[in-house]
This record gives structure tokens, C-alpha cells and sequence, in this order.
């Protein structure tokens, strides 16, 4: 069996399983396992064979079992973890992907041992303390191990399918440790996550939920987005899991585990947007800086002979250009916590720091052997300086090695320069606010994420990792997390989260839970309801909504204008001109209420009414197309075909559209002039999709042709003149 047969399989295992299809489940599992699998997995699928059975023979013979639903749980788990590892077994033999590559691999490595290595990461810090006041070949043996044991301990984590009860008390132990730099914990805990990615394993879900009260807050954080991708993944089966079920209910009980939780959440959310910002950047703003950027050129900043008035023109014309406009709206998506440098550090990921798997999720740290070579130790002006830059919460880890081995490129007669511009009073300060701020939990959750979004958008290996920012997230909607994510707190920041990324179907959902669940019935949530239901055309809702929101503020300008615009949608012109009336009373003068109040009359046959609004449209800009336009066509509808001409000949001298070219053909038929309406008709066909759309479009019409005295019978023969 190959692997797309194996993987399709184990799809098919877990349907039945929770669809409580047990039996079957069960008889697909063991041919599965028959095609090649070891004794231990043999035996326990037996053990849960046998106890099915006889869980279904006592209920046949009527006994009561009290424990039958916790028993009957307790099977459709132990099967759908089974099920995992026998898919992974299967697969070793059979996938190239990277992952079962790694397995093959490590089995004929030496055995981990966890003392060994918690003892080596134990240690570092007094090794490196003396390593660093001696030679670098006396530092980087120490250097080396550390990172040694780090690799060995990723790998295992990571390739290791179950943990046994050492399993677990070790790496509990190694996690808890406060002589252990969080450096080695991060790069753990990204271990346990890519595990759970490949192979479900009860006892690892449980060492992140306890590393979620690890005082350590990188550790934490980690670990808060490794609960939201796994939580995620197994959205299905993880209700299943009492103990796991058990503990978050316990974490609940932390005010900030929700708040926490919510964090990574909607960041993971945001992440997966990153795309449309990459195409922002490339399209909308990295040229407009650079259009800035080059006219600056002109400008010599360093000629003392510039004058005041010089400077000032700059600085007006770059406040007059968009270059400041595109500047602050990059500053705003930093802000919000958008991968804004995701197109600038793709570019960065080719050096040979990225060839190891696991350095893609290592926490920036100075004190790997690679940043030293690179950089060195010593010197004190060239590590404050590279401080300022590498501490800071703008990059990420990723991009924060990628930056450390682009800056030994820079020439040292440029460091020197950097260093001597900045006094030690600014050193020290920017050091200190770095330092407040990269602490934040909120930038610690997206420095990571970002990590992880290079990760499984720029690896050379991506495509053997399933693409967690191509999964949908809906932790809220998963049971488990009911009482954790489904606040109203949460919920509204979600819901206007969506609103704002123009995420609208999202939106919807969660403003109906707000609404219908939560019994949230303000005016702001009716409104945003709405609104969301406008953009994605669901009219009738939006009415609804927009409606109940009148109800609660009957005087909103904003309310009235888009229910007129709504039902208008519908071709309810009635109740639209009801609003847009409301909304002419407080702005009498506003072009767009006017017109379309015009354009309801129209659609209402009530020409005259709907003229005045045109003419006075037309007093108040006499060079409107839109204006000239409605004035032809309602003129023609009314029979005023000399008006009507008039208005659309001077539509057709500027820029004319296909629906022009049309209508005013209708004028000049209606006119009995039959050659200048052939001629109109003629470019109307020219400037139409095809000639099946213009016959319908000719048709839709008929009526206003007829009510012109154009007999019926002529049409067809007109439209074949064309």
C-alpha cells in the first residue's frame, strides 16, 4: 500500500471512529495493521477488540453497566491514537517525506539520554561565563555540546510517537529546571508541537497545558500557540479526553488563560492574511518609497548652503506625497501585529544556519556558536550596537539570525559610524525600553508565530508539513474551549477582528452567537452585524439587523443610509426612498442621497419627481456624466425624447459606456431616426460581451421600447439589422 492509500485510510478509520462506528473502525484498523506492524500494536488493538466485545455482549444480556459510557470513550480514544501510530509505522517504510526520513535515521542512532543532556544544558551558563574569558577554541567545544544536546533532544522529541512515563517525567523535569536558559526550553516546547502535528499522543497535549503555568514566559507563550494549532488539529477528537478536558477546565481558572489563549489565537488568525500584506508591501508601498526615495536623490542634504526655504519644499512635498501616508500605515500594521517583513526576509533564509531543521524555531540567542563566529564576543561597541537592533520586538527569531549574518557583511568603517552616532545615555535607554517591551507576552506570541509562518512558507522542506495557516481556525467553536473562548469579551474582539481584516463570513458567525447566544443586543452589534451581511450581499439580514439598531438609536445618519441602500439592493425602491428621505432631511445638499432618491422615483415611475432631483444635481455640478446620464434615460422613460437626446449627446462626447451607446439608440429609434440608432446600437454590440448579452440586454428593455410606439414585431427584426 502506498502512502496516499495509507493516509486515505487512516481518514476513513477516523470517521467511523467519531462518528461511533466503532465495530468497523476496529475491522479497517486490524487490516491496516496486519499489512505491517509491530507486536505491541497487534496486542493492543486485541485489548480493545476483546473489550468491545464484551462491553456489547453484557449490554445484549441487559446487564447495567453504570461505567458503560465512560468505558464505550475510553475505546473510541485508545483506537483513534492507535489509529495515529499505526498510520506513522505504515509509513515509515513507504514515505520520502522528511519527517519518516528522520525516524529511519534515528533508529540507528545512539540511544538519548535525558540526564546527560539536562546536565550539559544545566551547566551552560557557568561553562559559557568561564569559556568566554579564554581562548574561542577553549569556548567552542562548550558552545558546540550545548547545541549538540539541543539537536539530539529536538529530534527525539519531535520523531518519538509516544512518550512513556520517563518520557514525560524527563522532559518535565528539563522544562522546570530554572538553571536551563528559556533558549533550550522554546526550542522544546516547538518540539513537542511539531510532534503532535505528525502523530497524536495524549501525554505531550498535557506537558504543554503544564508549561503553561512555567514561570518562564517564553516557555508559556510557546506553548499557548502550540495549544491553539493542536487544539485545532484534533478539534474532533480532544473532547474525548477527559484528563485533558480536566486540566483546561483547572488553567480556566486563571483569569489570564483565557485572555492568553485569545492572544495566540487571533494572531495565528491574522498570519494567515500575511499573503495580502506581502502583496501590499511589493505593490502599494515599496514603490511609493521608493518614488519618494529617489526624488530625495535630487535633494543634497549635506550642502550647508541650503537654505530654509529649500528644506521647507522637501518637507512640504513629503507631506503632500503619499510617502508619508504609506509609512504610517505600515507603522499601524506593525502596531496590530502584521508580518510586515515577511517580503524582506524571504530573501534572507539561504544561509547555512537554515539548513537545520530545528534552527528555524530556535529563540534568538547570541550565544550560538554560529552568531560568535560570525560576530565575535569580544568586542563591547559592535555587541551594544547590535543590541539595539536584535533585541528589538520589530523581528522576529527568524529574521533576527537572518539580520545578525547580513550585518558581518557590513563593512566596519559603517559599525563605527552607527556606534558613534549613538551616545551611551541612547544605548542605554533604547536597551532599556527594548527590554520592557520584548517581554510582553502579546509580542513574544507573534515573534513566534512569525517564526513559524517562515517556516512553513519559505523551507525547502515545506511541502512535507501540513500548512497550519491553511487550516481554518475556530478554537471558540470547539467544545473543549467553550468556557474559555466563548466570552463575550472574547467574542466581540474576535468578531470585530473579522470586520476589520474584511473577513465577513467570519464576522457573521460570531456576531450570531453575540446576538443569539450571548443575548449581546446593542446598538453597535446590530450595526456591525449588519454591515457584514451588507458586504457579502445578504441583504434581507442586513436589513433585519440595520432595522434593531434603528430601534435603539432612531437618529443615525449612518443606520438610515445603508438601509436605504439595502433595500434598494432588493428593489424595494418604496421603503429606500423612506430612508433616503430621512437622510436628505439632515443633509439636504448630499449629492449621492439626492441621486439615488432620484433613481428610487425613477424605478417607482415617478418621472417628474425623479427629474427635479436629477436638474438639481445638475445645478449643483453641471459636469457630471452620471447627472447628464439619469436626466437622459428618465426623460425617455417620460417621453420627453428632445430632453433625452440632449443629455445623452452630451454622455456620448465624453465617455461613453456600452449601456450609453444603448439607451440613447432607443432615443433615436423612438426619434425615427432608424440609421443613427443602427449606428448606436452597432458600438453598443462592439463594446458587449457577446452578441447573446446585447440581444438579452435589447430585451430586457421591450417595454420601454413599446411604451415609445416601437411595435413589438420590430424589434427582433432591428436587433437582426445589427
Amino acid at each position: 500500500m502506498n502512502e496516499k492509500e495509507i493516509l486515505k485510510q487512516h481518514s476513513i478509520i477516523i470517521k467511523l471512529i467519531l462518528n461511533k462506528r466503532l465495530k468497523e473502525a476496529l475491522k479497517k484498523l486490524e487490516d491496516q495493521i496486519n499489512l505491517g506492524s509491530t507486536i505491541e500494536l497487534r496486542n493492543e488493538h486485541s485489548q480493545i477488540s476483546t473489550s468491545y466485545f464484551y462491553m456489547l455482549k453484557y449490554m445484549a444480556q441487559g446487564v447495567d453497566d453504570p461505567e458503560r459510557h465512560k468505558l464505550h470513550n475510553k475505546l473510541l480514544r485508545d483506537t483513534l491514537t492507535l489509529n495515529d501510530r499505526v498510520k506513522v509505522i505504515l509509513l515509515d517504510s513507504v514515505s520520502n517525506r522528511f519527517y519518516y526520513q528522520s525516524r529511519l535515521e534515528l533508529k540507528s542512532s545512539t540511544p538519548i539520554k535525558y540526564d546527560e543532556i539536562q546536565k550539559t544544558l544545566e551547566n551552560f551558563k557557568d561553562d559559557y561565563a568561564i569559556g568566554s574569558l579564554m581562548d574561542y577554541s577553549k569556548l567552542e567545544p562548550i558552545l558546540k555540546n550545548r547545541e549538540s544536546s539541543n539537536k539530539k533532544l529536538f529530534y527525539n522529541v519531535w520523531l518519538n510517537i509516544r512518550w512513556s512515563q520517563d518520557d514525560v517525567t524527563h522532559i518535565e523535569s528539563i522544562l522546570n529546571s530554572s538553571r536551563i536558559s528559556h533558549v533550550d526550553k522554546g526550542l522544546l516546547i516547538t518540539a513537542i508541537t511539531f510532534s503532535l502535528l505528525e502523530c497524536f499522543d495524549e501525554e505531550k497535549i498535557k506537558v504543554l497545558l503544564n508549561a503553561y503555568n512555567n514561570p518562564t514566559i517564553e516557555v508559556k507563550q510557546r506553548a499557548l500557540v502550540g495549544i491553539a494549532i493542536i487544539f485545532q488539529k484534533y478539534s474532533e477528537w480532544i473532547s474525548l479526553f477527559s484528563d485533558i478536558c480536566a486540566r483546561i477546565e483547572f488553567l480556566n481558572e486563571l483569569d489570564s488563560f483565557g485572555d492568553h489563549l485569545n492572544n495566540a489565537y487571533t494572531q495565528l488568525i491574522r498570519s494567515q492574511d500575511t499573503e495580502e500584506i506581502e502583496r501590499k508591501m511589493k505593490e502599494e508601498i515599496f514603490p511609493e518609497v521608493m518614488k519618494t526615495a529617489s526624488s530625495l536623490k535630487k535633494f543634497d542634504f549635506d550642502d550647508l548652503e541650503a537654505s530654509d526655504g529649500d528644506m521647507r519644499n522637501w518637507e512640504e512635498k513629503l507631506e503632500d506625497s503619499d510617502f508619508a501616508d504609506k509609512i504610517k500605515e505600515m507603522q499601524e500594521m506593525q502596531k496590530q501585529g502584521e508580518d510586515i517583513y515577511m517580503p524582506t526576509f524571504s530573501l534572507l533564509k539561504n544561509y547555512p544556519f537554515f539548513n537545520e531543521f530545528h534552527h528555524w524555531f530556535y529563540p534568538f540567542d547570541k550565544s550560538l556558536s554560529c552568531i560568535i563566529e560570525e560576530l565575535g564576543i569580544d568586542d563591547e561597541e559592535q555587541g551594544s550596537v547590535i543590541d539595539l537592533f536584535l533585541n528589538t520586538n520589530v523581528f522576529c527569531n527568524s529574521d533576527k539570525f537572518s539580520l545578525c549574518f547580513m550585518l558581518k557583511d557590513v563593512p566596519q568603517v559603517y559599525k563605527k559610524k552607527i556606534i558613534s552616532e549613538l551616545s551611551e545615555s541612547e544605548q542605554e535607554e533604547g536597551k532599556r525600553q527594548l527590554y520592557s517591551i520584548i517581554k510582553d507576552p502579546k509580542l513574544i506570541i507573534n515573534q513566534y508565530v512569525h517564526d513559524l509562518y517562515r517556516f512553513f512558507k519559505l523551507h525547502s522542506k515545506r511541502n512535507d508539513f501540513e500548512d497550519i495557516f491553511k487550516i481554518k481556525m475556530n478554537l471558540h467553536q470547539i467544545p473543549i474551549l467553550k468556557n474559555v473562548l466563548y466570552k463575550t469579551k472574547h467574542l466581540s474582539f474576535l468578531a470585530d477582528f473579522f470586520l476589520f481584516k474584511e473577513r465577513y463570513l467570519e464576522a457573521i458567525e460570531v456576531f450570531q452567537i453575540l446576538i443569539e447566544e450571548m443575548g449581546i443586543n446593542s446598538f453597535l452589534t446590530y450595526q456591525k452585524y449588519g454591515f457584514a451581511c451588507q458586504r457579502e450581499k445578504r441583504f434581507p439580514e442586513a436589513i433585519k439587523a440595520y432595522l434593531k439598531a434603528d430601534l435603539i438609536s432612531p437618529s443615525s445618519l449612518w443606520i438610515h443610509r445603508n438601509l436605504a441602500l439595502c433595500y434598494r439592493r432588493i428593489q424595494s425602491y418604496e421603503k429606500a426612498l423612506e430612508y433616503y428621505k430621512k437622510v436628505e432631511e439632515v443633509q439636504p445638499n448630499h449629492k449621492n442621497t439626492l441621486y439615488y432618491i432620484g433613481v428610487c422615483l425613477t424605478n417607482l415611475e415617478q418621472h417628474d419627481e425623479a427629474l427635479n432631483y436629477f436638474f438639481k444635481l445638475d445645478l449643483m455640478n453641471s459636469r457630471s456624466i452620471r447627472t447628464w446620464r439619469s436626466i437622459g434615460w428618465c426623460s425617455f422613460l417620460s417621453g420627453k425624447l428632445e430632453q433625452s437626446e440632449r443629455y445623452y449627446s452630451k454622455v456620448l462626447e465624453k465617455s461613453p459606456h456600452m449601456i450609453d451607446y444603448l439607451n440613447s439608440g432607443h432615443i433615436a429609434w423612438a426619434s425615427k431616426k432608424i440609421e443613427t440608432a443602427i449606428e448606436r446600437y452597432k458600438k453598443a454590440l462592439e463594446l458587449c460581451e457577446s452578441r447573446d448579452v446585447f440581444i438579452e440586454k435589447m430585451n430586457s428593455d421591450k417595454k420601454h421600447l413599446i411604451q415609445q410606439g416601437i411595435h413589438e414585431e420590430e424589434i427582433p427584426l432591428l436587433i437582426d439589422l445589427i
